[in-house]
């Protein structure tokens, strides 16, 4: 303040000197003659007056440059904040899209279980559980071997979902036979069993890599299908032909040569689908009627859209169905060690991204507070660790990666190890893992691991309960 004040003064001063400089070297006058206050005036009123004048336009510049700086900061501010919101709305769409998984509402498992699954009574409803004692003996087509654990999946599938017959159905194939034999053998196996459905072609599961992502790719491409069934088998080492490289490791060669068959068929829903109601039916019996005017009629609602081809009457009973559990999207990676503790490592860098993927972990924007989650849920593993003798190194994985997270399962078991309780599934694994992690889920109403050792690669993913996942929120500023 005091220096401010001093430097008006001294601005003062100088407009001063410098009127007076011009008034005696400019203009001479004749100051003995000139009246005292006419003396004042000329000296002291024009430099005051030329100094008020400049400081008033250099504060109303210093002011409009003030108010311009603050609207440029505002609106620097808002432009910052704009993308701040416009950063967190991508961070939330991209954690929506991972979160995005595959509602399953029927399966069935049809197998040969070498040493016997435990568990599958205590499986929930909307599950279906076949344990065939024996695989047919010798080596024969693989239409012969499966033929009737297929039949029994496709049977009870359509005597539990009511209109299951009118969904897409997709196989995996295998290698066992040719695709376009696979094909027709499924297609004649679905027509005996559809009870009079309109059965849609049977399709190949297409892409690669986990099954909850497949399937998820086929709604995303397709926004008009209201699910799909999939349908997976094999019998490794007891179809002619067969490959065993395929989809068995090394170290399940011994489980394949010991004959299996497995057949596996999952039902998934797009969630959100609301089935016809009363009025609904009766304004498609009304449009299917030759004798109405066509003034009575009336388009169907937007609601019954998204049901496909799925007749109205059939809606109802594919609503119906149990929610088992949400497949999420896998963690992948494509190279793991085989040493225990370098495995682990890879375990452990993969189950954040996973649980993630499940909405049992949030990923907070930036320096937000990360929302509460259920990360250390799991309940339950089901793998592929390997037969007997040869599972020692993927199981201590994954178990010494529980151990150091603190994750204790709710049952004293180690999880389920598919290649122990079910047999080498070949290219059925997927689906057979799917399957166990799903109805282990719906069983203990928590999430379960699913861990897919593959060629070398591992896959992450958690099957968990519908209402199980960390809730979206708006955005707050």
């Amino acid at each position: 303040m005091v220096i401010s004040l001093l430097k008006w003064l001294t601005q003062l001063v100088v407009v001063l000197l410098l009127w007076w400089g011009v008034l005696m070297l400019g203009h001479p006058l004749d100051w003995m003659h000139m009246a005292s206050l006419a003396f004042v005036g000329l000296c002291a009123i024009p430099p005051l007056t030329g100094f008020a004048l400049i400081r008033l336009v250099m504060v109303v510049r210093a002011r409009r440059a003030e108010r311009q700086k603050e609207d440029s900061d505002a609106a620097a501010r808002a432009a910052q904040e704009a993308a701040r919101n416009a950063a967190r709305e991508r961070h939330r769409e991209a954690l929506r899209q991972r979160r995005e998984g595959v509602e399953c509402r029927w399966l069935g498992v049809a197998a040969v279980n070498p040493k016997g699954p435990e568990r599958v009574d205590d499986m929930p409803a909307g599950s279906f559980w076949l344990l065939l004692d024996s695989a047919p003996e010798g080596q024969g087509s693989l239409c012969e071997i499966l033929t009737e654990p297929v039949s029994a999946l496709l049977q009870q599938m359509h005597a539990e979902a009511a209109g299951a017959g009118w969904l897409p159905f997709y196989i995996q194939l295998t290698g066992s036979m040719a695709g376009a034999e696979q094909l027709g053998w499924i297609q004649s196996l679905r027509r005996m069993h559809s009870e009079g459905a309109d059965v849609m072609p049977t399709r190949v599961l297409p892409g690669q890599g986990p099954l909850g992502d497949r399937v998820l790719d086929i709604l995303r491409a397709e926004p008009d299908l209201p699910g799909l069934v999939v349908l997976a088998f094999d019998a490794p080492g007891r179809a002619a032909g067969v490959d065993t490289e395929d989809r068995v490791d090394a170290d399940e060669h011994a489980a394949a040569s010991a004959g299996s068959a497995t057949a596996v068929a999952m039902l998934f829903l797009r969630p959100g689908l609301t089935p016809a109601d009363a009025d609904d039916l009766g304004a498609d019996a009304l449009n299917h009627d030759p004798y109405a005017a066509h003034w009575d009629k009336a388009e169907p609602g937007a609601h019954l859209a998204r049901w496909g081809r799925v007749p109205l009457a059939q809606q109802a009973g594919l609503d119906a169905l149990p929610s088992l559990a949400v497949l999420s999207q896998a963690a992948r990676a494509h190279e793991t060690a085989h040493r225990p503790l370098a495995l682990a490592g890879t375990v452990n860098a993969l189950l954040d991204p996973a649980l993630v993927n499940a909405g049992l972990l949030d990923v907070p924007f930036e320096d937000e507070p990360a929302q509460p989650g259920s990360a250390d849920s799991l309940a339950w593993v089901a793998f592929n660790g390997g037969p007997e003798g040869a599972c020692a190194t993927r199981t201590t994985a994954l178990f010494n990666t529980f151990c150091q997270r603190g994750i204790e399962f709710q049952d004293a078991a180690l999880g389920s190890n598919s290649d122990i309780e079910w047999g080498a599934a070949g290219a059925a694994t997927q689906a057979l893992l799917g399957a166990l992690a799903i109805g282990h889920s719906a069983r203990l109403g928590a999430p379960v691991l699913l861990a897919d050792f593959n060629g070398g690669g591992l896959d992450l993913a958690v099957a968990r309960p519908v209402a199980q996942a960390i809730a979206d929120t708006e955005p707050t500023s």
